[in-house]
């Protein structure tokens, strides 16, 4: 339902694949990828998730990626890439009312950096990894939390333009 929006926002910028890497391979990877994100949908749908049992999926996923070392990369999916990749689909089914619970966290790329007014912006296709997500995240539950609002509320509310960030 929501899976050209999930691989178009992950992958855009990222530049994912090797070079010379086949087609084939290419599309065995992208379909073998959305059947590992829907199996991970189980978990989020059990319980609500911590930040850290969070981040842990997302370095799953990350692991996962090692089976197209021949085809991505640096030999697999970057932090920034599989945040997004594992985000986006999470927002997109809970947007959907698909998923039971919300999730414990947004999409973090250039845009809602900005929006919410960090001072650094940390490039999320290439130099973002668990540390500097986490600052995003840490910056965004003080924002969410001065609203009263969760992470995914505060992320919908900001990208779309409800809810102003002031300095």
């Amino acid at each position: 339902m929501h899976w050209g929006g999930t691989v178009g926002g992950a992958f855009q910028r990222s530049g994912l694949y090797e070079p010379g890497a086949s087609d084939k391979r290419k599309k065995e990877f992208r379909d073998e990828l959305r059947r590992q994100l829907e199996s991970m949908e189980n978990t989020y749908n059990q319980s609500s998730l911590s930040s850290v049992e969070h981040v842990v999926q997302i370095k799953l996923l990350q692991d996962w990626s090692t089976k197209y070392s021949d085809t991505l990369k640096g030999g697999k999916l970057n932090f920034g890439v599989s945040q997004k990749l594992l985000n986006l689909h999470l927002k997109g089914l809970w947007c959907f009312n698909l998923l039971k619970y919300a999730p414990p966290h947004f999409p973090v790329d250039r845009i809602i950096q900005q929006r919410l007014r960090l001072e650094k912006i940390i490039p999320w296709t290439k130099n973002m990894n668990e540390n500097n997500y986490l600052k995003v995240i840490e910056a965004a539950e003080f924002i969410a939390s001065k609203n009263q609002i969760s992470l995914a509320e505060l992320e919908l509310r900001v990208y779309n333009n409800t809810l102003k960030i002031s300095k």
